[in-house]
C-alpha cells in the first residue's frame, strides 16, 4: 500500500475506529445489563463470573474510549500524511498506545475469559474438568497479565518507548512485533480450547443429538470469537516490519474492538436461558414439546429444590409404602440431567423408567 497520499483527500480509517469503539460496547453494556437482571431478578443469585464479566466490561469501554482519543493523534492516517501535514506527535501516539490501551486491551480479554470457565465450573461434577479449567485458568491470567505489562516494560528505561527520538543509543528494546504476535497466536488457541470445552461436559450426557446440539451452541458460544481472532493473527502477521504503524494499528485495532465486545456479548449468552425462558418460552423447545431444552444457570441446591418428585414416590402414597432407599428414587444430589435441564429433567426421566 502506498504510504504516500493526497493532502486534500487522506485516506484514513479515523471514522470507521470512532464508529466502532460507540457501537460495539453498546451490545456488549445491552447483554450485560440482561445477565444481571437475569441473575437479580429471575435467578435472584449473583455468581462469581457475572462479577467477572462485569469487570471485563469496565476495561472493554475504557479500552474503545482510549483508542478513539488516539484517532486525535494520528490514528488511522498514514505516518507520510502526518508528517507532511506536520500533526506528527509520535511521543503521545506511543504513550497512549503503551500506558492504556496495551493494558486495559489484555485486561478485558482475561476477564472475559476467566469468566467463561469460571461459568464451566458451575456444571462440573469431575474432578479432573476442574483441574482442566483451573489449569487453562492460571495460563490465562498469567499469559494477559504478562501481555499487559510486558508491554510497559518491553524497553529499559521505559521512557525510551516514547522518547527513542531524543534517547538514541541510551537504551533497549524487545522486538515488539514477535512479542505480539505470540499473545494473539495464545489468544486463538484459548479460543479454540473455549469452543471444544463444553464437550466434557455434554459428552456423558444421556440426551438425545439434537439436545446435544443445542447445548453445545448454547455452552460454546465463548468460543464463537474465534473466528475473529484467527483473523486478527493474519492482520497481525501481515503487518509485521510496517513502520506505517499510525495506520497498520488501525485494523488491527477495529477487530480487537470487535473481539473484546462480541467476546462479552457470546459470554452472557448462556446465562439468559432463564430470561427467554420466562418471556418467550416457546424458544426454548426443541422438536416436540415435551424435549424443551432447558439450561438452568443456577446453583445445583437451587435446581434441587425445583425437580419433581421421583415416580417411585408417588406410588408409595398409594400403596402407603416407604421407598427412601429404593433404587428407583431420585437421589440426593441432582444429575447432570437435573442441572443442565432443570425440570424438563423430570418428564424424561419418568419415560425412561416406566
Amino acid at each position: 500500500m502506498n504510504n504516500t497520499t493526497d493532502a486534500d483527500n487522506p485516506e484514513s480509517l479515523a471514522g470507521s475506529i470512532v464508529l466502532t469503539c460507540i457501537l460495539a460496547p453498546l451490545f456488549a453494556v445491552l447483554f450485560v445489563a440482561l445477565r444481571f437482571f437475569t441473575a437479580r431478578r429471575i435467578l435472584r443469585t449473583i455468581h462469581v463470573d457475572d462479577w467477572l464479566i462485569l469487570a471485563a466490561l469496565v476495561f472493554s469501554i475504557s479500552y474503545s474510549i482510549c483508542i478513539a482519543i488516539l484517532t486525535n493523534h494520528g490514528l488511522g492516517y498514514h505516518r507520510a500524511y502526518l508528517a507532511a501535514q506536520g500533526l506528527t506527535n509520535l511521543r503521545t501516539f506511543m504513550m497512549l498506545s503503551i500506558l492504556s490501551i496495551a493494558i486495559t486491551g489484555n485486561i478485558s480479554i482475561l476477564f472475559i475469559k476467566t469468566s467463561i470457565l469460571r461459568f464451566y465450573l458451575r456444571f462440573s461434577t469431575s474432578r479432573r474438568f476442574n483441574i482442566a479449567v483451573y489449569i487453562l485458568m492460571f495460563l490465562v491470567i498469567a499469559a494477559y497479565l504478562t501481555g499487559a505489562f510486558g508491554f510497559l516494560f518491553g524497553c529499559q528505561p521505559i521512557n525510551y518507548q516514547w522518547d527513542y527520538a531524543t534517547m538514541e543509543g541510551k537504551g533497549r528494546c524487545l522486538a515488539m512485533d514477535p512479542w505480539y504476535g505470540w499473545l494473539v497466536a495464545f489468544n486463538c488457541i484459548t479460543d479454540a480450547v473455549l469452543l471444544v470445552l463444553p464437550a466434557w461436559i455434554i459428552g456423558p450426557l444421556r440426551i438425545g443429538f439434537a439436545q446435544k446440539a443445542a447445548l453445545a451452541a448454547i455452552l460454546g458460544t465463548g468460543g464463537f470469537v474465534f473466528g475473529v481472532s484467527v483473523m486478527r493473527f493474519v492482520i497481525v502477521a501481515q503487518g509485521w516490519g510496517d513502520t506505517d504503524f499510525t495506520f497498520k494499528f488501525a485494523v488491527n485495532y477495529i477487530w480487537s474492538i470487535i473481539e473484546t465486545n462480541v467476546g462479552i456479548v457470546c459470554a452472557c449468552a448462556p446465562c439468559l436461558r432463564a430470561l427467554v425462558g420466562r418471556y418467550i418460552p416457546s424458544l426454548m423447545h426443541l422438536g416436540r414439546r415435551d424435549e424443551a431444552v432447558d439450561l438452568y444457570t443456577i446453583p445445583v441446591s437451587q435446581v434441587a429444590q425445583r425437580l419433581p418428585s421421583s415416580p417411585a414416590r408417588g406410588r408409595d402414597k398409594e400403596t402407603g409404602t416407604d421407598s427412601t432407599n429404593s433404587t428407583t428414587s431420585m437421589p440426593a444430589s441432582p444429575s447432570w440431567r437435573n442441572t443442565f435441564f432443570g425440570q424438563g429433567a423430570g418428564s424424561s426421566s419418568r419415560r425412561e423408567q416406566v
